[in-house]
């Protein structure tokens, strides 16, 4: 059993824009950059559980159980006034899932994709969890023809590239802008380990889109 859990923000059973052919597409939560034009702001932050969203929500679906946030999916209409009232833009609308949870989804959709990709957020964050789920589906008989992609906003280490990249079959990077200055005013962060990772991925073979 692999009992390791990531924070999950969304899964798309069948996706065709993140990455080639039909694909699982999995959006975990939380990113290192704060970019003016974010495609998923809400996947920005992580709850804190501070509680404030609560009386907020006007189908009563949120509720702290002890001390921690817990989401009702069942009865949220997903109008996102919790998001719109947290400073840090976090969604509390997530789920805790473990690499074997993850595995049973994997499985049920298996017949109908071409592969997995996770995404964010910045799935690399949680990038203990993606090498063991990867991992699991490399070495699964049934699971093992899945293509594993990464879509990333490139800030992760080469030394964390050369961890994951035995169990993955290649990233697409997002690059903000080429110019180190523009980089910092969209994001909030140098984009020189950006280019590092480009260079290593495609390098590499790994490189599978760059944007």
């Amino acid at each position: 059993m692999n009992s390791r859990c990531a924070s999950i923000n969304k899964i798309l059973p069948f996706s065709c824009v993140d990455g080639p052919g039909n694909r699982l597409a999995i959006f975990l939560q939380g990113c290192n950059l704060r970019c003016k034009n974010c495609h998923n702001p809400y996947t920005m932050g992580i709850c804190d559980n501070c509680g404030d969203c609560i009386p907020t929500c006007p189908q009563q679906a949120l509720s702290l159980q002890n001390g921690v946030m817990s989401w009702n999916s069942t009865s949220c209409e997903q109008c996102d006034t919790c998001i719109q009232q947290c400073p840090r833009q976090s969604s509390p609308m997530t789920l805790t899932y473990t690499v074997d949870e993850l595995m049973v989804i994997t499985r049920k959709y298996a017949a109908f994709i071409n592969g997995i990709t996770v995404s964010g957020g910045e799935s690399t964050l949680q990038l203990p969890f993606l090498i063991d789920y990867f991992k699991a589906i490399k070495k699964a008989p049934d699971l093992k023809h899945l293509t594993c992609l990464i879509d990333s906003n490139g800030t992760l280490s080469l030394n964390g590239w050369q961890k994951i990249a035995p169990y993955m079959d290649g990233a697409m990077i997002d690059l903000k802008s080429w110019n180190e200055d523009t980089h910092i005013y969209l994001t909030g962060r140098s984009n020189q380990r950006i280019k590092d990772s480009i260079k290593w991925l495609a390098n590499n073979n790994f490189l599978t889109e760059l944007r």
